[in-house]
Formats: structure tokens, sequence, C-alpha cells
């Protein structure tokens, strides 16, 4: 490595900055300039970007921290922190900018080991904990941020940065394990003495709202610190959406319309005027992802379908399949009118999904690019079996479902593969969904049979359950309606009330505010004779509808 970094000698600026960034003019400043150490540069303007730059970062706004950072490394080419940022920015699996990445790696180790001078001691230390994190793994990387911290206690950034890589996790159970435990409880202490930090506020709730099941706590604590970013920051784009994602979460769909809308129209304002293309605008395809996720849930299907539509036929350019944006519009946004219509129940709905996958030429997929089309072939089998159930054509159902399961089975063995790519976490998204969708299927079918394999459906519903995920990557969940309807209406109509009860409030806790959980539990209330809990779920439906 070392062989590597000498030969920064023959460094360039350019080598860093990506074409794609090249070709913008200067980046725009969004918000106030974070309270932080001093720049170690002779150059006032180099310093301000850096500042930018980490303050876009903690945002979190990837691609524009990345053109501060790149901008202060043009301002001054011996800024260390310009090309701490410039790896930071890119830490992610982004093989797009891989080539700048390296080469922002190559000359910090170079500046750290040509001039052992170079900043002071602080900075040294970001630039090691990057090197670790490029080069070790990040509970290397948020060790040594923790021990910048505990030798600077008054930087609050490296703390969060420590804290942030030392995560595990929740379990299956969504309980915290051991490390996230405590990485929660000293972000709470964070929280506790600098509350007002927007830092610290943009990180603690980002952190908070991905956790899984915890909806009074994100109700009484994220939500209005979201709420309070949003207000503080109203052209900010990035802050508007993670206001939709608590809005959401917490079951408030109308508020978290407003701010998804105000969150596209602001990330199409800056795409305008900035000059940025959709490809590296993965913001916006979120903003319209979670509106048609939104509208669907407040029971506006056809908005939601229109959206999804609009989404679908969307092209991407063949050389940038792998940008953030493109990778969210061909995982995400051509594959949510498919996801969407799994929740309906009639043969013209699943060919609609089926048709919305179809919108644009199958060049359009890159199937020899991408991995995305084991998955866009997986909701076709669904819903074709989906079809075939309608039709009570047990055969065509189960023939369908075991084409389903042979590509999920192909699908997994791709996850190494997946890994090397920019689209891992969209690869992994889709995977769970598929294993859902399979459970799902299977209950379904097993409803159609008789006396004691009827009940295996119970068994299956519950499979489904357990494999959904949550909310997280400010994306709603990846179906519109969890799992606990189905089995909660398996229950409704084998007569077993109080199971039905429990189930539906579990999924109620779940997905608070969606629909069809909602008049579920309204009947079932209604079945046990709860009628003053049966009025109270049907004003909030009524509320709901809005």
């Amino acid at each position: 490595m070392l062989t590597a970094w000498l030969k920064a000698a023959e460094f360039q600026v350019d080598q860093v900055i990506h074409p794609v960034v090249a070709k913008l003019g200067p980046p725009a400043f969004y918000l106030e300039e974070p309270k932080m150490f001093a720049i170690s540069t002779g150059n006032e303007k180099a310093a301000k970007h850096v500042k930018q730059g980490m303050a876009l970062f903690n945002a979190p706004w990837d691609f524009e921290a990345y053109r501060h950072f790149c901008a202060a490394a043009q301002a001054d080419p011996d800024c260390l922190m310009a090309y701490w940022g410039i790896v930071m920015s890119l830490a992610g699996n982004q093989t797009e900018f891989f080539k700048e990445r390296t080469a922002a790696l190559n000359r910090l180790g170079a500046l750290l080991e040509v001039k052992p001078e170079i900043g002071v001691p602080l900075e040294r230390g970001y630039a090691l904990a990057a090197v670790a994190l490029m080069l070790e793994n990040a509970t290397q990387a948020g060790q040594i941020y923790h021990s910048i911290a505990k030798e600077f206690p008054n930087d609050l950034q490296s703390q969060l940065l420590g804290h942030f890589l030392m995560r595990d996790g929740y379990d299956a159970n969504g309980k915290p394990r051991a490390r996230q435990e405590q990485v929660n409880a000293a972000m709470n202490e964070l929280m506790r003495k600098h509350g007002d930090h927007p830092a610290l506020l943009s990180f603690w709730v980002t952190g908070i709202s991905e956790a899984p099941m915890e909806t009074v706590r994100l109700k009484t604590e994220a939500l209005p610190a979201a709420r309070k970013l949003a207000k503080n920051a109203p052209e900010f784009p990035p802050f508007q959406l993670l206001a939709a994602h608590l809005e959401s979460r917490c079951g408030n769909a109308k508020l978290a319309i407003s701010y998804a809308e105000k969150a596209r129209d602001l990330y199409a304002s800056y795409m305008k005027e900035q000059g940025v293309e959709l490809a590296d605008c993965g913001g916006w395809v979120r903003a319209q992802i979670y509106l048609g996720h939104l509208f669907a849930v407040k029971g506006e299907f056809e908005k939601a379908v229109t959206i999804a539509n609009e989404l679908a036929q969307i092209e991407i350019q063949k050389e940038r399949v792998f940008s953030k944006g493109n990778s969210l519009l061909l995982w995400e946004g051509r594959t949510l009118g498919a996801r969407l219509y799994a929740s309906r129940s009639t043969t013209s709905s699943f060919d609609a999904g089926i048709k919305s996958l179809s919108l644009l030429s199958k060049q359009q997929w890159y199937e020899s690019e991408s991995l995305v089309n084991n998955y866009r072939d997986g909701l076709v089998l669904y819903l074709g079996a989906r079809k075939a159930l309608v039709a009570n054509d047990l055969k065509g159902a189960k023939n369908l479902l075991g084409q389903l399961m042979k590509r999920a089975e192909v699908m997994a063995r791709e996850r190494n593969l997946a890994r090397e790519t920019s689209s891992y976490s969209e690869w992994f998204r889709a995977m769970s969904t598929l294993s859902v969708l399979v459970s799902e299927l299977q209950g379904m079918i097993a409803e159609k049979a008789s006396g004691a394999m009827k009940l295996a459906a119970v068994n299956w519903y519950q499979s489904a359950i357990e494999q959904q995920s949550f909310s997280a990557s400010l994306l709603p969940p990846s179906l519109s309606y969890p799992m606990e309807m189905r089995l909660g209406w398996f229950y409704i109509y084998g007569g077993k009330k109080k199971e039905a009860e429990e189930i539906l409030i579990q999924g109620f806790k779940r997905r608070p505010g969606h629909l069809g959980t909602l008049t579920a539990y309204q009947e079932v209330l209604e079945r046990l004779g709860k009628k003053a809990e049966a009025a109270h779920v049907k004003r909030t439906i009524e509320l709901v509808r809005k």
C-alpha cells in the first residue's frame, strides 16, 4: 500500500473527482456552518467546503457532501480533511465511484506518510479511521473514532462516527444486539447533553427511525425531533424526507404525504438548478416511492398506481445502472406497482400488476448488467399464482409457487455477487420480499384445503409475519400491507375472534394507520361485542381517509 501511496507524487486533484461531478458547477451551500474544529488549511474556501461537506454528510446527503469535499480538494490539494470527506462520503458500495474513492484513499495515505506533520492530531486520527474503514472494517474504524473522542472529548463528530460504525443492529425479534444496545444508550446520553446540535439530531433521528417496532418512542421522541429539523431547514429536502419517514412510521399518512411531496419538489428544483441527473438523486426516487406507498395505505389507490406507473416508465442509461438513483428506480421504482397490486384481490388487479413490470422494453431491465430480473420474474409468478387462486385453480397456483421458490433459490445464490455491486441493499430487500411472498402464498394455498391441511395456513402466515422487514434506509416497507392482516382475516373467517384481535393489534403496531388492518380490526371488535372500541377504530379509519 505504501508503494501505491507514494505514487501520489504524480497525483492530480481531478483523479478524485468523478466526471459526473466535474461537469457540474460549484455546489450550493444548504446548511449553517457546523460548530467543529478548525480545518487545517491556508485556504478559507477549502475550509468552508469541508465544513459544508461535513454538515451534508451528517444530514445525510452523500452526493452533495462529496461535491463539497471535491471543491475543498480543488481549493487546497493538500487539505487532509478534504480527502477524508471524499473517502467517507463514498464509503458505501458505490462501484461507479470506486476509482475516485481509491484515489482519495491513496492521497490520504500519502499525505500521512510523506507529510507526518500535516494537519493536527485530531485530523490525522480522522484520516487513520477512514483508512481503517476501507482497508480493515467498520469496527476497527469505530474504535479509532472512539479513541479520538476520548482524547478530544469536546469533538462531538468523532463520537457520532464511533457510535455509528460500532452498531450491530437488531435481531429477528426486533431486540437490539449487545453493541446496538450500548450505542443506543450512548446516543441517548448525547441527546441529553447536546440535544439541539443539528448533526446529533440528524444522526439520532435517522438511527432511531430504523429501529423495529418502537412506535411509542418514535412518536414521543424521534418524531418531534424530525419535525424540528424539517422546520429549521424548510428548503432542505433530506430533512423533509426524514420527517415523511417518521410520520409514516407513526401512522400519520396525511402529514407524511405533505412532507414527502415537499421533499420531492425540493429535489426536483435542486436537480434543475444544479444540473444534477436523476441517477445522482436517490432522494427524489425515495420520495416518490414513499408517496406511492402512502397513498395506497391511505386508500387512494389510483394515486398510488399513477406514481408507480410514472416511475416504471423512466428510462435508465446502461452505463449508469449502478448509480444510486438508477439502482433505486430499477429495483424499487419499477416494481412498486406490482407490489402495490399484491394487496388487492381481483384478477384485473393482478393483471395490472404484471403489466406494470413490462411498461419498458426488456432491454431496459439490463439482464446482463443487473441482478434485478429474478426479482421481477418472481413478482410476475407471485401475481400469477394469486390469479390462479382467485380462479380456484389450486394446481396452477401450486405450480407457479414452485417456480417462484426456484426463482428465489437462484436469487439467494447470487448474494456474493450482489455484495460486489452498488445494489446490494436493494437486492437484500428484494430477497426478503420474495421470502415473505412465498410464505404468504403457501398460507393462501393452505386456506383452500380442508381439515388439518387448512390449519397449516396459520404456520405459513406466522412465517410470513416473522420474515417481514421494517422501514429502513428512508424507504417504506416493501409491501403496503402487514402479514398480520392475512392471519387476522383467516382467524375471523374461522370464528377465532380472540386470536384475530390479538394478531391484528400486532399488525396495527407494525403499521399504524393501515386501512386494511384497521378495517379487519373493527370487524373483529364488532363480532366480539366491543362496540365502544369498534366505534373508536371506525373514527380512526375516517381520520386516516381524510
